[in-house]
């Protein structure tokens, strides 16, 4: 039975294409030009980018469950904006939380149907505060000689706000050569390395 019914299929890498040409004879087949361009692409800035930021940390199994925790308990946390800030007309953004403390505050005094206080129990676990959800620890890098001192291996970057393009993109080419991952790579900054390149 080992032999029987199992069909031998060729390899595309072993089969050429032939055609029949004029006069009966066996011609083979030429690749188009698009499948030449396609052989011959090399990866850009861009596609090393998003296979260097595809990489996973070495981090142990607990930190791991920690971490899965940290991002659903910050999913379900409230989101504490100062009380009466409506009234104020104070943006949502701008309202940090403030405690209240008015007698008769029933936020305060933690009545039922109000929104919640801030309290302990809101806060992450331990292990992993401070880390990001893809279990590296950041690091705010703002020019390409701060990456000498990254650990690609447990540290990512994050590339400050006050950067320009252009030193962006520097970052970003080194980040790339030393492997490690970058943060924060936005539209503008994504269209400007694919003009470079």
């Amino acid at each position: 039975m080992s032999g029987e019914g199992q069909a031998t299929e060729a390899k595309p890498e072993e089969t050429q294409q032939v055609q029949e040409g004029a006069g009966g004879q066996q011609v083979e087949a030429k690749p188009s030009e698009a499948e030449a361009k396609v052989e011959e692409r090399r990866p850009t800035l861009l596609d090393e980018l998003i296979k260097v930021n595809s990489r996973k940390p070495n981090i142990p199994v607990d930190v791991v469950k920690l971490l899965k925790l940290s991002i659903r308990m910050r999913r379900e946390r409230y989101g504490f904006i100062r009380y009466y800030n409506k009234e104020h007309k104070i943006r949502l953004e701008d309202s940090p939380w403030r405690r209240p403390k008015g007698i008769d505050n029933k936020i305060r005094m933690k009545r039922k149907g109000y929104p919640p206080m801030v309290n302990v129990g809101y806060r992450g676990p331990r292990g992993v505060r401070g880390i990001h959800p893809s279990g590296f620890i950041e690091v705010i890098v703002h020019n390409p000689e701060e990456l000498s001192r990254v650990n690609p291996e447990t540290q990512a970057i994050r590339i400050a706000s006050t950067v320009g393009v252009r030193k962006r993109i520097e970052i970003i080419r080194e980040a790339v050569r030393r492997g490690i991952k970058v943060l924060n790579v936005d539209k503008r900054t994504r269209e400007a390395i694919r003009e470079v390149t």
